[in-house]
């Protein structure tokens, strides 16, 4: 029990510390590209290359799952400081500032990926609701603080400062997850594993979402979701600015309510989850999740009045943290270690192909369509295939293990 209390609080504190540094660098940097010749070429070649790394998270997880989680996380922490170092001899440098950028998104996607599979194996299954809500609250809490001092510590003090202070913070979490105990392997799973084909075992991964079939419609509304969100970052500033006529209070406080609604979900409704997830099942809760997300993005569509924006935006953010609790411990309670890491990485994979192939789109559409009737239309698809996933019917979709599960958490 110690050791398991040990490992929780080495797991929250260096994700804590990791996520405070890299909150407020991601921020400084945003504002500094925002100050250089051609920013707006800089800002979105910037945020598509965050997003490239997310599309090879299938192939991250085959090699967590051949690994340890702990030495895959510490190699990706490592990685990180060592490139926040490096921005002394290239942060003048656009392209390197970039690449440098890109390196680090894709040694946090790494991170990600084995990150959960490491909390399945030092966590127990009614702990683990709990401990993640209150690492996605506090990850939305500092995201909000870095979206106010970001900024205003890149100009009191050098950019290279803030890269330092962020390589400390990743030293730091790296120093906890070596602090973590793992349970030891046997001889014989390390050497089955080692003789395993790498196509074999990513297939594997594939099959795994498809072992029933609340995991595979799972797995297909997440895919929807990363398309038909992806035109609210894209378009909420227009519609703030443009359409609303916000000043710069009111645009501010907008993006701070969502992180509001995810700090206020993943702190005070994790045992709410529990209790419906034990009575219900997980489908009712992922019916849930997606309608509201749909209805939001409708409603941001058609919003004629801030605060119907800023109830949108909120309502938006607590069913976002809802959803990174529930979809992470499901996956966790349905998935055997060995397999956990391809199952996270190809659902990530699927997530961030699909916001990819709607950010292409969009660039094509937007000159042609206006932003509210882009809105309406993926609300009404994210509605309607929610609907097609998981309403018909949600008794048949409480399997066996997953009422086992649930059973387990109750």
């Amino acid at each position: 029990m110690n050791k398991e209390k040990n490992n929780q609080n080495l797991l929250i504190t260096g994700g804590l510390l990791s996520i405070a540094g890299d909150s407020l660098f991601s921020t400084a940097v945003m504002y500094y590209l925002s100050q250089v010749k051609e920013a707006a070429f800089y800002l979105s070649l910037a945020t598509l290359l965050l997003t490239i790394p997310s599309v090879f998270a299938t192939l991250i997880g085959v090699f967590t799952d051949r690994s340890s989680p702990k030495k895959v996380m510490i190699m990706a922490r490592l990685a990180q400081a060592i490139l926040c170092l490096g921005l002394m001899w290239s942060f003048k440098s656009i392209p390197q500032l970039l690449v440098i950028i890109f390196l680090l998104e894709m040694f946090a996607t790494v991170n990600s990926v084995a990150g959960l599979s490491l909390t399945s194996r030092i966590i127990s299954p009614e702990k683990r609701s709990k401990i993640i809500g209150m690492l996605h609250a506090i990850q939305s809490s500092l995201k909000l603080g870095g979206r106010f001092f970001g900024a205003a510590l890149f100009i009191i003090i050098h950019p290279l400062g803030v890269a330092v202070a962020n390589a400390c913070t990743f030293f730091l979490d790296l120093l906890c997850i070596v602090g973590i105990h793992l349970p030891v392997k046997t001889e014989e799973s390390k050497t089955s594993k080692a003789k395993r084909s790498s196509i074999k075992e990513w297939v594997e991964g594939w099959q795994a979402l498809h072992h029933d079939r609340l995991t595979a419609r799972l797995s297909w509304g997440v895919a929807i979701i990363g398309a038909t969100t992806l035109p609210i970052g894209a378009f909420l500033s227009l519609i703030l600015v443009s359409r609303l006529h916000a000043n710069t209070f009111e645009f501010g406080f907008a993006y701070a309510v969502e992180m509001l609604g995810g700090i206020m979900g993943g702190l005070f409704c994790s045992a709410l989850i529990k209790r419906i997830v034990a009575r219900f099942g997980y489908g009712i809760m992922f019916l849930f999740n997606f309608l509201i997300m749909g209805l939001s993005t409708l409603v941001l569509g058609i919003a004629s009045h801030y605060w119907m924006v800023v109830v949108a935006l909120f309502l938006l953010g607590l069913v976002q943290s809802f959803q990174n609790i529930t979809a992470p411990t499901y996956f966790m309670l349905v998935n055997s270690h060995e397999v956990l890491g391809r199952v996270i990485g190809i659902v990530t994979s699927l997530q961030a192909g699909s916001g990819l192939m709607a950010s292409l789109c969009l660039t094509f559409i937007s000159t042609r369509v206006s932003v509210m009737w882009i809105l309406v239309v993926a609300g009404g698809i994210t509605c309607m295939a929610t609907v097609a996933l998981f309403a018909f019917p949600i008794g048949v979709l409480k399997t066996k293990v997953q009422a086992e599960a649930a059973g387990e958490q109750a």
